[in-house]
């Protein structure tokens, strides 16, 4: 048996790959080379609150990427919402570098990896990671919060702040201009009918709340008003 605590160095892989008379590949696969990594960069979190991975990788034998990818360890990592008036794009901007340099298509993505890279909880690396590339689904709660704060007077660029980075303020019109119009036996809305949404939302802003606004556009519409 091969002890793991020993094979800390590319060459000591080798050399034992040599004794068994198998590949390094053979030989890392016999130990647990998971538990291995994850204890290494456990221990360096644990004494300096910072993981240096090509330390790690040294310590291993493994490439720093395999290190990212094995490690296991999640002690101290930091939780990550999107919040218009906190967010980072510097933050964004090095874990899209990290993707970008690592797992270009049609390489698998590993979001372990993006997790220990950015030390954020992998969870929340996937929701970001998909804001950033504009998968957004609006929902109900969406659609209401939007229209509330177009009530208090907000234009739609600012709006659009409240959401994902990759929203914009024309985004957020098409989304509201869809929620608020009519849908009468799937006939499609006309380019009048909706600059007539919008200039109703203008004058309704700050007026009424907003569910009444909703209600007040459909009726209107429904109207022919």
């Amino acid at each position: 048996m091969i002890d793991g605590s020993a094979m800390n160095t590319a060459a000591k892989w080798e050399q034992a790959g040599k004794a068994l008379g198998r590949s390094v590949i053979a030989c890392k696969s016999t130990v647990d080379i998971q538990s291995l990594v994850t204890s290494k960069v456990q221990r360096q979190f644990e004494s300096s609150s910072i993981v240096d991975w090509s330390q790690v990788s040294q310590a291993t034998g493994l490439g720093m990427r395999e290190c990212l990818e094995l490690s296991q360890c999640d002690v101290g990592k930091a939780s990550w919402h999107y919040d218009p008036d906190l967010f980072l794009q510097d933050m964004a901007d090095r874990m899209t570098g990290f993707i970008e340099r690592h797992y270009p298509a049609p390489t698998p993505m590993n979001y372990q990896a993006v997790s220990n890279y950015m030390w954020v909880i992998t969870e929340d690396c996937i929701r970001i990671h998909g804001m950033l590339q504009g998968k957004f689904k609006w929902t109900e709660a969406d659609y209401e919060r939007a229209v509330v704060l177009r009530a208090r007077g907000l234009t739609c660029k600012e709006v659009a702040r409240h959401f994902p980075p990759t929203l914009t303020g024309q985004n957020v019109r098409s989304a509201l201009e869809g929620y608020l119009s009519p849908k009468p036996a799937l006939t499609p809305i006309s380019a009048d009918e909706l600059s007539e949404i919008n200039r109703l939302i203008d004058e309704y802003a700050g007026k009424y709340p907003s569910i009444k606004i909703v209600d007040k556009i459909r009726t209107q519409l429904n109207l022919g008003n």
